[in-house]
């Protein structure tokens, strides 16, 4: 049977929330930089890669970069300061995400109380869908009004967490296609 956070800490989580605010979903999460692509110029990593180069060793950023995005994925896309930015900085050690019925918060327990690091309300998650990776299967893919998108790890074994956290979310966010 799995521990149901929001009624162990529904006490301590009262101070965060709005009077008749909804909390549906808490649980750990953290952000994993991988391919950050921030800014009008975006690096692209399209250059093709021959067997003489691998041999010399010429294009080990490249090569690096390929495997980067293969192993890890692409966790970061928008412009300097976006909303997926704020977010990613927040995500770490490894706080909480909190899902309510009005917004998506970040939380971090601090002695009895929770504080809130970041939030925004519903209507800013255009879309959230899995994203699993070797290694982190419980990943998941925001994308937020700005335009900026980021991908959240909730599990890295399990992906239980990860669904959980988009069944809270799908009232409001689509589906990334």
């Amino acid at each position: 049977m799995l521990l149901n956070r929001l009624e162990i800490f529904a006490d301590k989580l009262r101070g965060v929330l709005e009077p008749g605010e909804t909390a549906t979903f808490l649980g750990a999460a953290t952000y994993i930089a991988g391919d950050e692509q921030l800014g009008e110029d975006r690096p692209r990593f399209d250059i093709a890669l021959d067997l003489p180069d691998l041999l010399l060793g010429l294009p080990i950023p490249v090569l690096q970069a390929r495997m980067d995005e293969l192993l890890i994925g692409r966790s970061l896309v928008g412009d300097p300061g976006c909303r997926a930015e704020a977010l990613a900085s927040v995500l770490s050690p490894t706080p909480d995400l909190l899902v309510t019925d009005r917004r998506l918060l970040v939380v971090k327990q601090d002695g009895n109380a929770f504080r809130v690091l970041w939030q925004a309300p519903r209507e800013a998650i255009i879309a959230a869908a899995p994203a699993g990776r070797p290694g982190q299967r419980g990943r998941v893919r925001l994308v937020l009004g700005d335009g900026s998108g980021l991908a959240v790890v909730l599990g890295l074994v399990l992906p239980g967490r990860a669904k959980r956290f988009l069944a809270a979310l799908q009232p409001v966010a689509g589906e990334l296609r």
